[in-house]
């Protein structure tokens, strides 16, 4: 009898250390999920301020990029002034070199301008014409340097599956895709651009090719880096193919490339029938 009891309180003393021990870890993992929690509350509370901080950085890089085009293009207009009054070749010569610093700061705040809208979350869908676009994009590019010397071919329009896109985004991305193949031309050589629409499985392809300079594999692999300048030709502040590369990742696109240095590249702007805003 005297063992049954023994063991009876050996039990009870090896159930309540038991006890006591659990009693312990709850205790542990009750503080550890409480530090969990507070750091959880900390991230989403840091989260929020770098949002909001970032969100207030965009809104001030549109705005002072938009406040500076009025006074850049004031100055270029009286430079123009100047020119057309100067008899002395020379400073004509100089202010045609003033006009043009003008129009590289011009084409950095229209970038940064761009870059920053493209970030808001204003996208307006709707149904698009894909060879309108096309041809908005080209009539864009009036202004560039050297296009009147290219050769703009757009394949024959044909009917294709409706497309739901945001149209002010895909038009910059042609735009930028186009001009690109504008001012990397071969000079030695007559310069053709061709544009071609065919129906992916899940979008519409437009294909830009060129006969230009063409790139390595070097540049390729980062040509879509934010302020990449790839080669001697190169005077921009490196934005373009970054912001097309975005504008196609919030349609929920893609751009793609493919060069050969001295023969030419191809893109293909691959856009999705349906664009879903939020996925």
């Amino acid at each position: 009898m005297e063992d049954y009891e023994e063991l009876w309180h050996k039990a009870k003393r090896e159930l309540h250390e038991r006890e006591e021990e659990l009693m312990a870890q709850h205790e542990e993992l009750t503080a550890a999920i409480e530090s969990v929690v507070n750091k959880n509350d900390e991230l989403e509370r840091v989260l929020s301020e770098l949002k909001s901080r970032n969100k207030e950085l965009d809104q001030i890089i549109y705005r002072t990029s938009h406040d500076l085009k009025s006074p850049i293009t004031t100055m270029r207009g009286l430079i123009n002034l100047i020119s057309a009054e100067a008899i002395n070749p020379e400073i004509r010569a100089y202010t045609q070199m003033a006009v043009n610093s003008t129009l590289e700061m011009e084409k950095v705040l229209f970038l940064l301008t761009k870059y920053s809208w493209n970030l808001l979350d204003n996208s307006r869908l709707e149904t698009i014409n894909v060879y309108s676009l096309i041809e908005e994009a080209k009539s864009s590019l009036r202004f560039i340097e050297g296009v009147k010397d290219v050769d703009i071919k757009v394949s024959e329009e044909k009917e294709h599956p409706e497309v739901i896109t945001d149209s002010e985004r895909l038009q910059l991305v042609l735009f930028q895709v186009i001009s690109n193949a504008v001012h990397f031309r071969n000079r030695s050589i007559e310069t053709e651009i061709t544009i071609e629409v065919s129906e992916a499985e899940l979008g519409l392809d437009i294909v830009v090719t060129d006969n230009g300079i063409g790139m390595s594999q070097d540049i390729m692999d980062r040509a879509f880096e934010m302020f990449f300048r790839g080669a001697t030709l190169s005077r921009g502040p490196g934005l373009g193919l970054y912001i097309s590369h975005q504008i196609m990742k919030k349609l929920r696109g893609e751009i793609l490339l493919s060069s050969v240095v001295n023969q030419g590249s191809v893109v293909t702007v691959r856009i999705p029938y349906s664009y879903i805003k939020g996925l």
